[in-house]
């Protein structure tokens, strides 16, 4: 005898297709979020969005990090090498004015790396001890550093290299050794100096 589907067979059947629906959404771990609920999966989806946020704003920031590097070595890429020798009519390479390109460019560089002179007299060699290893980092031909380091010197020192004539200023171990006499910083003063401030970065002596 065939069983005739009614109208009462059909809303069972939905109802327990309902049931089941609702189930597996709460396996799946979907909730209903509505007007009458917590709002648990709103703040769920906030937070993620503020951690994607922070991460998009740490690659920028490390972005920038090696965009200043690479403008940096390339900066000092192009005063250590110089631009290609002008040329005049007859072929002669203008090596001075070269030369004169490369002296600028690094100027230019190193007032953005060195440090000005700290007024304090006796943090002076240690000034030094810094400026030199940069120098020599950035490749600075020797004959070229009195007058790129002029500019940093506190105005005392550039006072005392006032008595010194133009060549003599130009020399960097006469350069340097003028200010060291005029602020009476001897070598043995200057080991005590550098002794000192390494005491004063232990705990004790013992």
């Amino acid at each position: 005898m065939t069983k005739h589907y009614n109208w009462r067979d059909r809303e069972r059947d939905n109802s327990e297709m309902n049931g089941d629906g609702a189930e597996n959404l709460q396996a799946l771990g979907v909730t209903d979020s509505g007007p009458g609920g917590n709002g648990s999966g709103t703040s769920y989806t906030a937070s993620e969005q503020q951690l994607a946020l922070l991460q998009l704003k740490l690659k920028i920031a490390e972005a920038e990090t090696k965009k200043r590097r690479l403008m940096l070595e390339s900066q000092r890429l192009r005063a250590r090498n110089g631009t290609e020798s002008n040329e005049s009519d007859d072929g002669v390479a203008l090596g001075g004015r070269s030369e004169e390109y490369r002296r600028l460019n690094f100027a230019s560089l190193l007032k953005g790396v060195l440090a000005p002179m700290p007024n304090q007299e006796e943090l002076t060699p240690m000034w030094f001890e810094d400026v030199e290893p940069t120098l020599e980092s950035y490749e600075v031909p020797s004959e070229w550093w009195a007058g790129l380091v002029l500019p940093q010197l506190s105005e005392r020192a550039r006072g005392l290299l006032c008595r010194l004539t133009a060549e003599k200023r130009k020399a960097y171990v006469k350069f340097k050794s003028s200010i060291f006499e005029g602020l009476r910083l001897s070598a043995a003063e200057y080991k005590r100096l550098f002794a000192g401030s390494k005491k004063g970065e232990r705990e004790s002596w013992d």
